[in-house]
């Protein structure tokens, strides 16, 4: 009933509203500058009226809350704009650390010393007898080596830089996601009740504010008020009083679950943010990122529920002799791969012997790993390829390898990966034409090889350039100055050693006559491939076709490979043996002594079939002592002609010798009763582009017939 104790009750409620709208409009005013701030405002209301014999009367006014001006949705568009910013602001302060790695514009720019390089060999290839061209050569070659290498290191710094400022936004992130988790607690702690808890609503939409510049987030508001936080593509960040975390490994970032589950986060997971800019330059500058992998889809574990290991042995798998793992697959270039390993000795044997027989079977192409339980299967060659594989029978359950979010596909190589590709290429190219080519003189003493390999050649830099079954020639000058060169051939297996290789040298020496212990030897030592001459004996090298002399190091320009590239030290020391010149017929015809008589290492057979499908002119260019030619005489080789065919044809040009002798050898020299002026010959065939068979038997049984 209205009276003086109403009125009086409705003064009071009044100013308790009044003072309320004052503290909180204070409120407001002192928070005018505070980040993330949201102005809040009293929310007053009627109170019901009173019932009265004049019908309802008022009681006056009441608050019904504290209203925080926000708007929810026009706060998650921010958001995601916040997210764009921190990728684009990352990706702009790394890509202006790349750029100034690749400045062109000053002198020692990349093209500038490459330019430099190539016009010291031009102008070494106009005056090949020159000594100051070729340390010239030597020299633009340890500019442009230096730059280069300084090239991978600022780069390995920008990739050691990138680490640091992921660590920084990881530990942050972590740090955010607990906060939000505190918050969400101590949020429906205080709203039980029915109010909000303005303030702390604040604190936490200013950190998912941060949290959403830092990485790619999708939140909601359950029925409690609480948030949950999802990052990127389906990765837990927060669940009302939970949290997830992240981990980093060197530029490596993962979620981490509460038992202990691993899921790698790259830019692929993580879009945005200065997570996503960041892990997008990491994916520019890491060679990492270059080669394609395959995955099992099944983390594997031993029967205790420990991961595999590399070292786990097949006892411990509870795995008995007899059993397989078969498997097929394809490597780089699409070539289909299979092969199968059999356990013989569990209690010895481990995964490491399985990863091996892989390894083997692809040709060494790729290198198999355990992984968190998880086999691995990485492309040895950069970019797009098609590596796959399976197991089409295996005692151990690794998954599946074809799903497409465990496993990665290169689109094109990363900035990091041309510049390898590049220096590669450049080392590579270089190698393989200087390692057939000759200096000055020939070699003495001994020539180490530059490249270092325990066991397996698989584990030489450019082992992918071999051709097993390719051959090279040795040439060995002996104390009097006679030259022989020695051709030797390869059929080396997959798994081959620098053992095999050596031994196959010798053997080819040993065939044509030379004690390699007394001579020249090939040999290994400390994993390195060497050739040792004995005193007054020397050698080079030609036509290489095997790879193995860039592959082993043996008279290349370069050493190192890619980032520690650098100039051959013998040439640093020796600039006389930088080779502008290759032996060949040409380059004989100084050495007039080396023509007088062909005499075979090997004896021969004349009734070997020499004719090809078509006649062809075979001919025999006489020079004399001052290196000119003085006749040319051919004769015609028929498609059913022997080895003794040819040699009676020969042996009738005049002033020539042709004949096999008692010993079964084969003997091609200038008539020593001509009256010719003949000094020594050289046989040929007037087209190119046909060898002849007879000149390839020859080269093989000892004899050298220019091409």
């Amino acid at each position: 009933m209205a009276g003086l104790s109403s009125a009086l009750n409705i003064a009071k409620n009044a100013l308790l509203a009044f003072q309320t709208e004052l503290h909180v409009t204070s409120h407001n005013v002192a928070n005018v500058d505070t980040e993330g701030y949201s102005r809040q405002k009293v929310v007053l209301s009627t109170y019901p009226p009173s019932p009265s014999p004049v019908g309802p009367m008022g009681s006056g006014v009441k608050i019904d809350g504290i209203k925080r001006y926000f708007d929810a949705f026009l706060e998650a568009n921010l958001n995601l704009r916040r997210s764009e910013l921190g990728l684009v602001s990352a990706e702009e302060t790394g890509l202006k650390l790349v750029e100034n790695i690749f400045n062109e514009t000053q002198e020692t720019g990349l093209s500038k010393l490459l330019n430099d390089f190539f016009t010291a060999w031009q102008t070494l290839s106009n005056r090949a007898e020159g000594f100051s061209e070729r340390r010239l050569v030597v020299e633009k070659g340890k500019l442009l080596a230096e730059n280069l290498r300084t090239k991978f290191q600022s780069l390995r710094d920008l990739e050691g830089n990138l680490g640091l400022k992921l660590q920084e936004v990881v530990n942050r992130i972590n740090d955010l996601a607990q906060e939000i988790a505190k918050l969400n607690l101590q949020i429906t702690a205080t709203e039980t009740g029915g109010f909000k808890a303005n303030d702390l609503r604040d604190q936490r939409d200013r950190l998912i504010a941060e949290l959403s510049k830092l990485a790619p987030i999708h939140y909601f508001e359950n029925k409690d008020g609480a948030y949950n936080v999802v990052l990127g593509r389906g990765f837990d960040l927060v669940d009302v009083d939970r949290s997830w975390k992240l981990e980093l490994s060197g530029t490596r970032v993962y979620w981490v679950g509460h038992h202990g589950e691993r899921a790698r986060l790259t830019e692929k997971e993580v879009a945005g943010g200065e997570l996503g800019g960041w892990l997008h330059l990491v994916a520019q500058i890491s060679d990492e990122w270059n080669h394609e992998y395959v995955s099992g889809t099944r983390t594997a574990v031993r029967p205790d529920g420990s991961l595999l290991t590399e070292d786990t042995t097949f006892q411990e798998l509870n795995l008995s002799a007899g059993a397989e793992f078969r498997f097929q697959g394809q490597d780089h270039f699409g070539h289909q791969v299979s092969g199968v390993f059999q356990v013989t000795d569990p209690a010895h044997q481990n995964l490491r012997d399985l990863l091996e027989e892989i390894e083997r079977a692809f040709g060494f192409t790729v290198t198999a790993r355990i992984e968190d339980g998880r086999l691995v299967l990485t492309d040895a060659y950069r970019g797009p390829g098609r590596l796959s594989f399976q197991f089409t029978q295996s005692p151990v359950d690794f998954g599946r390898f074809d799903d497409p979010s465990q496993n990665y596909r290169v689109k094109e190589i990363n900035l990091t990966g041309k510049l390898y590709r590049f220096t590669e290429e450049l080392i590579r190219t270089i190698n393989q034409i200087h390692s057939q080519g000759v200096g000055l003189k020939f070699f003495s003493g001994e020539v180490r090889g530059l490249y270092h390999t325990d066991g397996y050649l698989k584990n030489l830099p450019f082992f992918l350039d071999l051709n097993r079954g390719g051959s090279f020639f040795l040439w060995v000058k002996d104390p009097q100055g006679a030259i022989t060169p020695v051709r030797v051939e390869f059929n080396l297996p997959a798994d081959a050693t620098l053992q095999d290789v050596a031994a196959t040298v010798n053997q080819s020496l040993q065939r044509l006559g030379f004690d390699p212990k007394t001579s020249v030897q090939a040999a290994v030592e400390n994993g390195r491939l060497v050739f040792q001459a004995q005193e007054g004996w020397s050698f080079a090298f030609s036509n290489d076709t095997s790879g193995i002399l860039a592959s082993t190091g043996i008279n290349t320009f370069f050493a190192g490979m890619d980032e520690s590239i650098e100039i051959n030290p013998l040439l640093s020391l020796h600039p006389e043996y930088v080779a502008a010149a290759r032996l060949d017929r040409e380059a004989w015809r100084s050495s007039p002594d080396l023509f007088k008589t062909y005499r075979s290492r090997d004896t021969v057979s004349g009734t070997y079939s020499v004719g090809d499908a078509a006649d062809y002119q075979l001919y025999v260019r006489f020079y004399n002592a001052q290196g000119q030619v003085v006749e040319e005489k051919s004769v015609t080789v028929a498609s059913g002609d022997t080895l003794g065919d040819v040699v009676s044809k020969l042996n009738h040009l005049e002033g020539f010798r042709a004949y096999i002798d008692s010993s079964g050898h084969l003997v091609l020299e200038i008539d020593p009763n001509t009256s010719k002026p003949y000094a020594h010959f050289e046989l040929g065939v007037e087209d190119p582009e046909n060898e002849g068979k007879f000149l390839a038997y020859l080269r093989d049984h000892g004899l050298w017939v220019p091409q």
